[in-house]
């Protein structure tokens, strides 16, 4: 478990997910932050328990980060 949470905001990086492949390698527990429509995209790569899902959509990464 870590210190402190991490969160992993994303938008459109289902195919390139070079931060969450990192965090997976090194054990760290984090969340990706992701709009609703990419819940399918990203699923298979980091699992359900590991997704936060926003109430916006097609927003972009600025909102997604804020």
């Amino acid at each position: 478990m870590n210190k402190h949470p991490i969160f992993v905001p994303t938008k459109g990086r289902a195919k390139t997910p070079y931060t969450i492949k990192a965090l997976q390698r090194l054990g760290i527990c984090f969340k990706a932050v992701i709009e609703q429509q990419e819940y399918d995209d990203y699923l298979p790569i980091v699992g359900a328990d590991n997704i936060i899902v926003l109430p916006h959509q097609n927003k972009g990464l600025t909102a997604t980060r804020n």
